[in-house]
C-alpha cells in the first residue's frame, strides 16, 4: 500500500467527527452527562404541558378523549424528548467544530499524508510527524471520513475525498480494518521532521493534538 492524500479539514469534517466519537463508549458516557439534565428537564417541561390540558383533573383522570396525562406523556414524551435531543446534540457538534476552527487555524492548513504498511506520515507547513500502525487503537469509517483513534476521544481524520481513487478507498479500508488495534502499543511515535504537533483532530473535547 503506497497512498498520497492532500486535503484540508473542514468544519463539516470536524462536525461529523465529533458526532461519530459521540458514539461510541467513552462518547456516550460523556454526552451522558451533559443531556441527561436536557432530557429530564424536556419530560418534565411535556409531562407539566398535559396537565395543563385537563386543569383540575388528576393525573390518572380520563379526559374526553379517553385518555389521562399520565398515559399521554408515556405515549408521547419520550419520542418528543428524543427529538429535542437529536436537534441539540446536532447542533452541539457544529458548535464545537466551529469554534475547534477558529482557536485553532492549523486545522485547515493543506495536510500530505502517506499511506504505506508500515506507517503513516503526515506533514503539514510547521510539521512532520509519522506514527506506526500500532499507535491506532481503534479504525472507524463514516459516510465521509476515515477515522483513526489515538485514544477514547482523540483521531486523526482521512477525509474520503482526499483518496485519488475508489480502488485506493477499499484498498486502505481492507488494510485498517485488518492491522489496526490488533497489536499492542509500545513506543508508536516516530521522531517527528519538523516540528513536533501531529495535526490531526485532536480530543473533540479539548481540542488537543494526537500524540
Amino acid at each position: 500500500m503506497n497512498i498520497h492524500l492532500e486535503y484540508s479539514l473542514t468544519e463539516a469534517d470536524l462536525s461529523e467527527n465529533i458526532k461519530a466519537v459521540l458514539q461510541t463508549k467513552s462518547g456516550r458516557r460523556g454526552i451522558s452527562v451533559v443531556f441527561f439534565p436536557i432530557i429530564v428537564f424536556v419530560a418534565a417541561a411535556i409531562y407539566v404541558i398535559f396537565l395543563l390540558r385537563s386543569p383540575g383533573s388528576p393525573p390518572t383522570t380520563a379526559r374526553s378523549d379517553g385518555t389521562t396525562a399520565l398515559s399521554a406523556w408515556f405515549c408521547f414524551g419520550p419520542i418528543l424528548a428524543i427529538i429535542v435531543l437529536y436537534c441539540v446534540w446536532a447542533f452541539w457538534a457544529k458548535s464545537i467544530a466551529r469554534r475547534s476552527m477558529k482557536a485553532d487555524p492549523t486545522f485547515a492548513d493543506l495536510k500530505q499524508v502517506d499511506l504505506t504498511e508500515r506507517q503513516i506520515t503526515q506533514r503539514m507547513p510547521s510539521s512532520a510527524t509519522s506514527w506506526e500502525w500500532s499507535h491506532f487503537t481503534r479504525f472507524q469509517e463514516t459516510a465521509t471520513l476515515f477515522l483513526l483513534f489515538t485514544g477514547p476521544q482523540s483521531t486523526l481524520i482521512l477525509p474520503k475525498r482526499a483518496f485519488p481513487t475508489p480502488t485506493a478507498i477499499d484498498e486502505f479500508r481492507a488494510f485498517a480494518q485488518a492491522h489496526v488495534g490488533n497489536t499492542p502499543i509500545g513506543f508508536p511515535v516516530l521522531p517527528a521532521k519538523v516540528g513536533e504537533t501531529g495535526g490531526g483532530a485532536g480530543d473533540v473535547l479539548t481540542g488537543k493534538e494526537p500524540s
